[in-house]
């Protein structure tokens, strides 16, 4: 909407002003949000996206080697406001284990999945990146998940477990804040994402399946 406005009245806002617009727009609607889906604003290239105190930081990002994704759509819902508020009550300060792992898991485990992440994106490794994701979803649900009832995701689960999923991908994950929204994974090559895609489309009622790939 904020970037709508920008072209329609020519405001020449630049997209560092556009997102931080849609911010505070989100929050003022009693979304505890932080900025990260924002990073859709800046390009359809990948980037990483990093926080500092004063400014958010993007960088391009380039692969050795195509990136064959699988985005998955669970057709369930999820509860994003009841989540981020059952998350925000772990900070500032841990008063008990969960709280103490959501810390962990959010924080120092994230930044190492994340240095990671961006070598092996560099390095072209998808084999290797599939199997972080399925880490990082593993960490997610040791640490955080037990933080908020709401982040129990039987259908994320189910997918993620099938046998002909599990035979196409390298690895996948929950998106976001997880809960039963939708799943992203690393499709094994270019075949693999199109019998994963047509796998999980001739289950119209259950999943909603779309290639997303990411070229060297």
């Amino acid at each position: 909407m904020a970037r709508a406005f920008n072209r329609v009245y020519g405001l020449n806002i630049p997209i560092e002003e556009e997102v931080e617009i849609a911010y505070i727009s989100e929050r003022n609607m009693n979304s505890m949000c932080g900025k990260m889906d924002h990073i859709v604003a800046y390009s359809n290239t990948l980037s990483l996206m990093e926080f500092e105190p004063d400014k958010t930081i993007i960088t391009s990002l380039s692969t050795t080697c195509d990136i064959y994704m699988v985005w998955i759509d669970l057709k369930y819902e999820k509860d994003t406001k009841r989540i981020l508020s059952d998350l925000n009550k772990c900070y500032p300060f841990p008063d008990d284990k969960i709280s103490t792992d959501v810390q962990e898991a959010l924080g120092e485990n994230s930044l190492i999945i994340v240095d990671s992440a961006l070598h092996l994106i560099r390095e072209g490794d998808n084999k290797r990146l599939g199997e972080l994701m399925t880490s990082a979803y593993n960490l997610f649900c040791k640490k955080v998940l037990p933080a908020s009832s709401a982040l129990h995701s039987p259908r994320l689960d189910r997918v993620l477990k099938d046998a002909t999923v599990i035979s196409n991908i390298f690895g996948g994950k929950g998106v976001g804040s997880l809960g039963d929204g939708s799943a992203q994974t690393i499709a094994k090559d270019k075949d693999s994402q199109k019998k994963l895609c047509d796998y999980l489309n001739s289950m119209p009622d259950a999943y909603a399946a779309y290639p997303i790939t990411i070229r060297r």
